[in-house]
């Protein structure tokens, strides 16, 4: 059998908590999913036979998504 390409995907968080009025407070939250964007290639075709046989061995997409940032805040009271 053949081997893909490797897989690589990094998420981060950063969060941060804040005293607002008492025992009120604040949390400000951001992920970042795969935070670097690095496109991670999919396993490559291995069917062989029929009209697909000059698609053997081909690598049609990403195994990885896209880029994803996301804010969030909390206000607990």
């Amino acid at each position: 059998t053949e081997r893909g390409p490797g897989f690589q995907n990094y998420d981060l968080s950063l969060s941060k908590g804040f005293t607002t009025f008492r025992e009120e407070n604040l949390k400000v939250r951001v992920d970042a999913f795969n935070a670097f964007n690095i496109s991670s290639y999919g396993t490559p075709n291995s069917y062989i036979g029929g009209n697909a046989a000059t698609a053997w061995g081909v690598i049609g997409g990403t195994a990885s998504g896209p880029r994803k940032i996301q804010l969030s805040l909390v206000y607990g009271f």
